[in-house]
């Protein structure tokens, strides 16, 4: 970018633009001004000597006339002076015969470097009289030079001034790009120091600061999520890759071939669950606004019911029953997305819970908020671990790795939908006392109008 094409110069070509014309119309109008009071001044001396030449007329016989001008009313040799013509305009008389002449019309004129005024009287007399003025012009070139002597000074001075504090107001400006600048070059951590910013930018840079704290925790949270997701399925592959290698390193007996093609299902189905589950948190977190094309208005008592039927052979495998409150309240959510939320909720509370517990599943709504709540009679969990639980790849135990263990998602995937939804999770959770995980999120009748028209 040339610098003719930089803000800071055409910021500064348009105030000083601004200001020349300031500069010279000023100018123009006081020049002006100075021209036309002085040559007010010469236009009254004349008329009145104009007036004094036509009363020392005295007409005569034959056409003539007679010139009578007082002692106290003879022209000033050196600035002034007069012609008269007679009725047959023949020059009788110049005061300065270097400007004899023909005779002109009546009226007012600059003539050279002098100002004239003509009349014609009745007797068929002219009489002129004229007045140098090369001393105004003489001032008034010498009021321009003035004029523009300041004027250039005063330009040079408000460019300099401008240049320097157009350079310090676009300062902030220089900042926050170099900040976005140390941003992509790799430096996410850097921000906008907000003292050396203006109070009018300084809730500009704040917005940014913000925004580049999310990108900055995206980016740490995609970075741990691809570390995470790389060891959690490092784990089976490598189990695999043992396995086949095994049993195509000799010969085997049948039994011994199919209790290893037993590990690599159950091995293939873990990374099913996993990459499964990695779906469902991408989905959760896909979602834009409240109003997506594929959300509409779902009963919570559907959606449970028809989960709690889809995980029965699980709890009765650990002999655990799950028991139904009163689940009333609507949402307008993704309806896939809210049944795997539901589904990670209540398989949580039965995988952690303890054999032949209980899970209890219910919902309510206050003021505009609808709240799904899952109590499990587990062992709890303590604080620093229940702060957490939510984190993605966070497991309490973090030495499970197969059983019933899961891979850290599930409760990871639950707070992205209600992120994405609008709402946020919860967790009241004691040790040896079981734990309560509650999704909160807005009710139908939170919800603009046109989503209430939508509800069944």
């Amino acid at each position: 970018m040339t610098v003719f094409h930089s803000l800071r110069t055409r910021l500064l070509v348009w105030s000083s633009t601004l200001l020349v014309v300031a500069l010279v119309t000023f100018g123009t109008w006081v020049t002006y001004s100075t021209w036309r009071t002085r040559l007010a001044e010469v236009d009254r001396a004349l008329d009145v000597r104009l007036v004094t030449l036509t009363a020392a007329v005295q007409p005569a016989s034959d056409g003539a006339f007679d010139l009578v001008i007082p002692a106290d009313a003879l022209p000033d040799a050196e600035r002034d002076f007069y012609l008269i013509w007679d009725a047959h305009d023949r020059l009788i008389v110049a005061s300065d015969p270097d400007r004899a002449r023909e005779r002109p019309e009546a009226g007012r004129a600059r003539v050279g470097d002098a100002r004239e005024h003509v009349a014609r009287l009745p007797s068929g007399v002219t009489i002129l009289v004229g007045r140098r003025i090369d001393t105004i012009l003489a001032e008034i070139a010498r009021l321009l030079l003035v004029m523009a002597g300041v004027g250039l000074t005063a330009l040079a001075l408000v460019i300099g001034g401008n240049w320097w504090m157009i350079g310090r107001a676009l300062a902030p400006v220089a900042r926050i790009g170099g900040t976005a600048r140390a941003m992509i070059d790799g430096d996410l951590s850097a921000r906008i120091p907000l003292s050396q910013v203006e109070s009018e930018l300084e809730q500009l840079a704040d917005v940014l600061n913000e925004a580049f704290d999310r990108l900055y925790a995206s980016v740490e949270r995609q970075r741990r999520f691809t570390a995470d997701a790389s060891h959690d399925l490092r784990t089976p592959l490598t189990i695999l890759q043992t396995e086949t290698h095994w049993a195509l390193a000799r010969p085997r007996t049948v039994e011994e071939l199919k209790a290893s093609l037993a590990v690599c299902q159950r091995t293939a189905a873990r990374m099913q669950t996993l990459v499964q589950t990695l779906l469902d948190l991408a989905r959760a977190e896909s979602a834009d606004t409240a109003d997506g094309p594929d959300r509409h208005p779902c009963a919570i008592s559907d959606v449970v019911t028809a989960v709690v039927h889809e995980v029965a052979p699980l709890a009765s495998a650990r002999g655990i029953q799950v028991h139904t409150g009163p689940l009333p309240g609507v949402v307008v959510a993704d309806a896939v997305s809210l049944r795997n939320a539901v589904t990670n909720l209540i398989t949580n509370a039965i995988q952690y819970n303890v054999e032949g517990g209980t899970v209890h599943v219910t919902s309510g709504v206050t003021g505009h908020t609808l709240t799904v709540a899952v109590r499990d009679s587990g062992v709890g969990l303590e604080p620093h671990h229940a702060a957490r639980v939510f984190d993605r790849f966070y497991r309490v135990d973090t030495s499970r790795t197969g059983g019933t263990g899961g891979a850290g998602i599930g409760l990871a995937t639950v707070a992205a939908f209600a992120r994405s939804h609008g709402g946020t999770v919860g967790i009241k959770s004691a040790p040896g006392q079981g734990s309560t995980f509650m999704v909160h999120l807005p009710s139908l009748d939170a919800l603009p109008p046109a989503h209430t028209a939508d509800r069944p």
